[in-house]
């Protein structure tokens, strides 16, 4: 996943390849409601494609993500698993309410989507119920832009299939940049000037790129190399020595880039760690021993 600051073509060229865009923003039903008419009709949904209903609160995220990777091409690199191609398969036949019901009962999915939720606070048995969402609420929604053939399409699990947004040809990230803006300005239109929005590419690992690439470069500077030795050049200065020093220095930037990648990722990790552990029990002993110390006290009355 890379996050976007924007919306210039500029800021993806450098990305490739995107399957998908996830882009989250506040839904409004007074909006939405008028989407759900440019939305196709389930018959209409191309064959082959995964399409899902959202029967499951709260999984808006985890189906924006699966239906970028359940719907990328057998022939593009990306290795699914096991698991998630025999999910696929299991689920060709489905409709789109029985595939989310199928996502919420599947216990792999289940499993991994429930692991990334934060650690509920401990809980009072007296508490009241928690309330139903109101219109102060803030209800934030995660869509998904991916190209079906040669068609760009919006999937929303709430609407009844994929919405179209015409023909996109090779360059589908043009029209699904183009699309999210006009999405955003139709939202800030109907509402108070909304700015809280999120977009995030679903691309190849960086890291595993930049390998790739440092693999290939070093290949081609030995053929260079080996080609030196074999046939060295009649003349003071050699096209493929010059060769050779710009593969150098391109190395040298990847190995850069890969560098900063590893940090990156390694940061994520930690944070994921700590977003995801429970710190309750440290909570409760640090204020158990504060109140054994007679310290509780005078911070509460600070």
């Amino acid at each position: 996943m890379e996050e976007l600051c924007g919306l210039d073509e500029s800021l993806v060229s450098d990305l490739a390849p995107i399957y998908g865009f996830i882009f989250l923003f506040k839904w409004d039903p007074s909006v939405e409601s008028k989407r759900k008419k440019q939305a196709l009709e389930p018959s209409e949904i191309p064959k082959g494609t995964f399409f899902a209903s959202q029967t499951v609160q709260n999984a808006c995220a985890t189906q924006a993500l699966l239906s970028i990777l359940l719907n990328v091409p057998l022939t593009a690199p990306v290795e699914l698993g096991g698991d998630l191609l025999t999910f696929r398969d299991f689920s060709q036949g489905l409709t789109p309410e029985m595939r989310g019901e199928a996502i919420g009962s599947n216990e792999l999915i289940r499993r991994v989507h429930n692991s990334f939720a934060r650690p509920e606070m401990a809980m009072i048995a007296d508490a009241p119920q928690k309330r139903s969402a109101s219109k102060e609420d803030d209800p934030f929604h995660f869509v998904s832009f991916l190209p079906i053939g040669d068609m760009l399409f919006e999937f929303d699990g709430l609407k009844p299939a994929p919405i179209p947004h015409g023909r996109c040809g090779d360059n589908w990230t043009a029209g699904a940049l183009k699309a999210i803006a006009e999405k955003i300005e139709g939202i800030q239109k109907s509402g108070d000037g909304e700015i809280r929005f999120n977009l995030m590419a679903v691309i190849k690992d960086r890291a595993a790129h930049y390998r790739e690439c440092i693999d290939q470069q070093i290949r081609l500077i030995c053929q260079l190399e080996d080609a030196l030795r074999l046939n060295p050049a009649n003349t003071p200065t050699d096209p493929r020595s010059d060769q050779i020093q710009s593969l150098l220095a391109q190395n040298a930037e990847l190995e850069a880039r890969l560098e900063e990648e590893q940090i990156k990722n390694s940061g994520y990790q930690r944070e994921n760690a700590r977003r995801r552990h429970n710190f309750v029990p440290l909570a409760i002993a640090l204020l158990k021993e504060m109140a054994a110390t007679g310290h509780l006290t005078k911070f509460i009355r600070k």
